[in-house]
This record gives C-alpha cells, structure tokens and sequence, in this order.
C-alpha cells in the first residue's frame, strides 16, 4: 500500500492553473481583521493540530458561519472572504484534503479511519493542485464536489488505503449535517497571515457591508485605494435583511459568485 502523499507525489505536473487560498469569515471579523494595524489574520489554536495556525480552504468559500443565541441575524453576521494568492504566502505548515476540524466527527462516522496525518500532502502549493486533477478532474469540479468518474475502480487509487477511505467518506457524510469543508483541501500557516495589496486577489462581501466605516473611508473605498482591488475583484451579493435569513443561506451565491470570478480569470488567460 502507498501512503496519499506519496501516491500524489508520484503524478505527473499539473498544469499551474492556481486557486487562491480563502478565509471565510463573519463580515463583523472581516471589519475588525481590516480596522487593525496591520491587516493580518491571526493564528489560533483549534484541535486536532497543534500550535497556532492560520487555516484556508483551497479555492472554496466553505465555512459554516456560527450564529450565537445573542446574535441577531443581519448583515454583520453574513460570510465575507479573503481570496489570497496562494504563490505569495510561503510555505504552509500542512496541507490536508479536508478540514481537520472535522475529524472526530468523521471518525464517529467510520470507526476504521486512518490517523489524521495519512490525509496529509507534501507541503506545497503544487501537490495540491495534483490531488485536485486526479481526484476532480480540474478545479471546477472540485469547486462543485464532481469527482472524476471511476477514480475508485483505478489500480493506483485502489492501492492506497487513505484515498479509498476519502472516497467512501464522502459516501458516509453526504446524509449528515457536514457542510463542504469536509471535502475542502486545506492549508494551514504558522503565526499571522499578512492581508495587503501584495497578497490579496479579491474579496466577497454582502453588498451593504461596503457603506460601512475602515478608518477616515468607507470599506469600498478602503479596498480599492490601500489594497489595490478593481471594482471586478470585490464580489459583493444581496442580502435580505427582512427576511430575516440564516448566513448559511447565502452560501451557494457566495459560490456562485467565486466561480464567475474563477473562470472569467481562467478566459482571460487562455
């Protein structure tokens, strides 16, 4: 049997068509992230993975925004995210192919789950990239969770013992409440990760968010005249505050609106 990391080593260059790495977060956080000095996300300590790590999710917007029973729902609570070009921020601490976070519960769900570190790739942007056209086919798939077809019935994939249990664990969670961190590729920094006109490709936001106040100029102002972004690099979505709708609930536009953005890049390159 081959470990993961080893059995995606082995394949062959992707071509380096990169997804930036994305912090999702509360749009009150993303307010207080953009208020300090200087514009940083900070590290924190979350099991099972030791030390303070900044995490990202490779191209998805997935995070589930938690709701206190204080918060009232609103704008302030809607996800915004951070896109940060993945060849500027060095290199990651580790990367997974799903959200640690998650692996206790993944292993209540199957008892015979290998330990966390056999879902680990060699340290580097292009081993992601790797994992994502074996097992996706290219990054839109991956963005919508399409496997490539028959990647369970090929010999290199049947001999390895941790790619058989990712591919049967999307099996067992897909009737559960587990949202699409799960199948997330995930990369994790020591210490603090630097947000600035340098590292930053684009942003998603509710469009009210863009009113609101970063110092002397409104957070619109804020990103286009300190942090370098076009008008086309700030993704903003509609919120219905009479509604009175769940943050969750505007998930799948953030979505969307990361893939438009994706593959109006991916147009313009070739």
């Amino acid at each position: 049997m081959v470990s993961l990391r080893d059995l995606v080593r082995g394949r062959p260059a992707a071509p380096r068509q990169l997804l930036p790495l994305v912090h999702t977060t509360k749009s009150k956080r993303f307010l207080r992230i953009l208020r300090q000095n200087p514009n940083q996300l900070e590290g924190k300590v979350c099991s099972p993975l030791a030390g303070a790590l900044v995490y990202l999710f490779y191209g998805r917007p997935a995070y589930r925004v938690e709701q206190a029973p204080s918060e009232l729902k609103g704008n302030q609570l809607c996800p915004s995210c951070f896109f940060l070009k993945a060849d500027v921020l060095g290199t990651p601490r580790n990367i997974f192919v799903f959200d640690t976070g998650g692996y206790s519960y993944y292993k209540a769900q199957a008892a015979d789950l290998l330990p966390i570190q056999e879902f680990a790739l060699h340290e580097s942007i292009e081993e992601a990239v790797k994992f994502v056209i074996m097992f996706y086919g290219n990054e839109k798939n991956y963005l919508l969770g399409k496997l490539t077809p028959k990647i369970s019935h090929t010999a290199a994939v049947r001999n390895c013992k941790a790619a058989m249990q990712y591919l049967k664990l999307r099996d067992v969670v897909r009737a559960t409440d587990v949202d699409d961190r799960a199948f997330a590729t995930e990369f994790s920094f020591d210490g603090n990760v630097s947000i600035s006109n340098i590292s930053l490709e684009a942003v998603v936001v509710p469009a009210p968010l863009l009113a609101a106040p970063v110092g002397r100029q409104s957070l619109d102002d804020y990103l286009k005249n300190i942090l370098g972004l076009s008008a086309s690099q700030i993704l903003k979505y509609r919120t219905y505050p009479s509604l009175y709708l769940s943050p969750k609930e505007y998930h799948l536009r953030i979505l969307d609106l990361s893939l438009e953005f994706f593959q109006s890049k991916w147009r313009a390159a070739a």
